[in-house]
């Protein structure tokens, strides 16, 4: 049972309403604005295709819903990274095992160094271990206001987008880079009081908050019931609902006139969660559709588009296409977009790396999505599935020879750039930094990313195919 999250569709109307009333057509004098919001587990379907439907397809209201966004990977390093450094991960080296990770590579230029560079201040409010500046990300960005998030306690994204809001307000007339990461719909599921009390007395056969203890439970028991299962979801839903409102309603209404004007909003998230689809949950362990399907919605001010898109986009390319949409250069080190941002066809989305379990790989073109499973010294084992009749990945078919070269070749040609660029390690970082990690390790663990279950894995080949 999906509930469609019906204080979002309000305030996301509110919002239009908003950027159609204070588009003034000419940006000239008005400062730009680029804010890239990235809600942490947040699936695709969490926008609601219902609330789409129901959005202004008025050209005062220059709003794009990408239907068919994908992310980079199914855990949160490196997929940011991949959204920072227009890179696919094996190039910008920013993924690892359980807590064997390795940061960015210094090689690759990131989208805050972009856009200091033309003269933009660049401030990031981020959440979670995973977007550590020990890890790298914060690199380019003037302000790096970082927390971690330790299951329950963390900072939850009404303040997040509050202390955003106030970095904004800081920087004047200045152009600006905004990045900001919302923590909220990642475990444990647990709502606010104030998101409880709209299910108006609904019984619940799961209370909050859902733990990584308790779905461990279920999925040992042979998964959750129905009427679990819903009620997991229910609850992960209040969350996402409270992140989504926070990032449309927040970042919108409090921006002054000015910047409205000049304004380019994103958001996405960083990959998806599974919820039995494929017999497992969470994230970090697979590539499939539930985990790196994700949302996307993008307003440029002064646009004309609205509505959705259908192509296959990566979000690796968003900083690309921020950056060209501004007439601004783009970094050597990024990768040419395969995204097919305006739905004419032939775009392909590719994914890699898992936290735990073996490596994997993915490619997803517009009819056809090609999964494999890397084990040293075995051939690379995996199924193609047909998106058209089963775009959630229930139905195995005999592996397809054309997309799995091609899969191969994008992976081949990724490990190739990745020996141009450096691959750093803890012991890398200096002294200081290195202190820093038992803070992060502190928080993984929390998580549940530090336990001997999740940190078994079987190393990837090395050898190409």
């Amino acid at each position: 049972m999906h509930h469609r999250l019906p204080f979002l569709v309000l305030s996301m109307l509110a919002v239009l309403v908003l950027l159609g009333g204070c588009r003034n057509g000419d940006r000239e004098g008005n400062p730009r604005t680029v804010i890239l919001v990235v809600v942490d587990t947040l699936r695709a379907e969490a926008l609601g295709t219902d609330a789409v439907r129901k959005w202004s397809v008025d050209p005062e209201h220059p709003v794009l819903v990408y239907e068919r966004a994908y992310s980079s990977s199914g855990w949160t390093l490196p997929s940011v990274a991949s959204i920072l450094t227009g890179v696919d991960p094996e190039v910008h080296h920013a993924h690892g095992k359980a807590t064997l990770l390795a940061p960015l590579s210094p090689d690759v230029t990131t989208l805050a160094e972009a856009f200091r560079s033309e003269g933009f201040r660049t401030v990031a409010v981020t959440n979670a271990a995973f977007l550590s500046p020990l890890l790298g990300l914060d690199r380019g960005f003037d302000v790096y206001d970082h927390e971690h998030a330790y299951n329950q306690l963390g900072r939850r994204a009404d303040r997040t987008v509050e202390r955003a809001l106030e970095y904004l307000a800081d920087c004047g007339d200045d152009d600006v880079f905004l990045f900001v990461h919302l923590f909220d719909p990642h475990l444990d599921y647990d709502p606010t009081a104030e998101k409880l009390a709209t299910l108006a007395g609904e019984p619940l056969s799961l209370n909050a908050p859902v733990t990584l203890s308790l779905l461990r439970e279920l999925e040992s028991a042979g998964g959750p019931t129905a009427t679990e299962l819903r009620d997991i979801r229910l609850l992960y839903d209040l969350e996402a609902s409270a992140a989504l409102e926070a990032a449309f309603a927040m970042c919108v209404d409090a921006i002054t006139e000015e910047r409205l004007a000049g304004l380019s909003f994103v958001l996405t998230a960083d990959h998806g969660e599974e919820f039995f689809e494929h017999a497992g949950f969470e994230h970090g362990h697979s590539l499939h559709t539930e985990l790196v399907h994700v949302p996307l919605y993008i307003h440029h001010a002064g646009d004309a588009p609205t509505g959705t898109t259908s192509g296959v986009v990566s979000t690796r390319d968003l900083g690309r296409h921020l950056l060209e949409h501004l007439e601004l250069p783009v970094p050597e080190s990024f990768a040419p977009s395969t995204s097919d941002w305006n739905g004419t066809g032939g775009g392909t989305a590719y994914a890699a790396t898992t936290l735990y379990g073996p490596d994997r790989i993915a490619l997803r073109t517009d009819t056809h999505s090609v999964l494999l499973e890397l084990r040293e010294g075995q051939p690379a084992l995996g199924a193609t599935y047909d998106l058209t009749r089963d775009p959630g990945e229930q139905h195995a078919l005999p592996i397809d020879a054309a997309l799995r070269r091609a899969l191969l070749d994008r992976r081949n040609a990724n490990r190739a750039a990745g020996t141009l660029t450096q691959r750093l390690d803890w012991q890398d970082l200096g002294p200081s930094k290195f202190a820093e990690r038992d803070t992060l390790l502190e928080s993984l663990e929390s998580l549940g990313y530090t336990s001997s279950e999740r940190s078994e894995d079987t190393p990837q080949r090395e050898d190409d195919e």
